[in-house]
């Protein structure tokens, strides 16, 4: 009978066995390993812009941020399934938007300079693993994270902005430039 080409070259994929895996794609685990040295990069240069804006708790943050990704890091060479490398994955997308929120709740929640920064996870997840129910947790977690900084205020509670608050237009554009930044780096790996 007729057949589509699609259909037609369907046939000669070859198949894989219940107990086969396929195999990892060697290009996403350099991809991890990029997104990782990248990110943690800008941690570094991130912890001494806080520094130049009075932010110190965000030199930590940043700095223990960059620790924890170059660590993971350290673990890219023992991926050997998917399981694995969704576990590191999943750790690298984690550690860098606790990092995140843990600044955005310190520079004035919903109103921090560094609020864009929280839309990293769902690229980084989108990158990492392609769009998949993992991507959507990444949404969904992000647009939460967005929901409860716009509500910390309305509830009574406060939200501090511990930096040099005279800054925060330069606080604003350096955080702006340097996501931009990043998401360039990002699509050319």
């Amino acid at each position: 009978g007729w057949q589509t080409p699609c259909a037609r070259l369907h046939r000669f994929r070859p198949r894989v066995s219940q107990t086969q895996t396929p195999m990892l794609d060697p290009e996403r685990v350099q991809l991890l390993s990029y997104f990782g040295s990248a990110v943690a990069l800008a941690c570094c240069l991130y912890a001494g812009f806080n520094w130049l804006m009075g932010f110190f708790t965000g030199v930590w943050i940043m700095l223990g941020n960059g620790l924890l990704l170059m660590l993971n890091q350290l673990r890219l060479g023992s991926i050997d399934s998917h399981s694995a490398y969704n576990r590191l994955a999943t750790t690298q997308t984690t550690i860098c938007f606790l990092a995140v929120c843990a600044v955005i709740q310190q520079t004035g929640g919903v109103q921090s300079p560094v609020i864009v920064w929280v839309a990293l996870a769902p690229i980084a997840a989108t990158l990492l693993f392609g769009f998949t129910s993992r991507t959507v947790f990444w949404l969904l977690m992000t647009l939460g994270a967005v929901s409860v900084f716009g509500l910390l205020p309305l509830i009574g509670i406060p939200v501090p902005r511990n930096y040099d608050t005279e800054l925060t237009h330069i606080f604003f554009s350096c955080s702006l430039f340097g996501f931009v930044l990043l998401l360039f780096l990002l699509t050319q790996i």
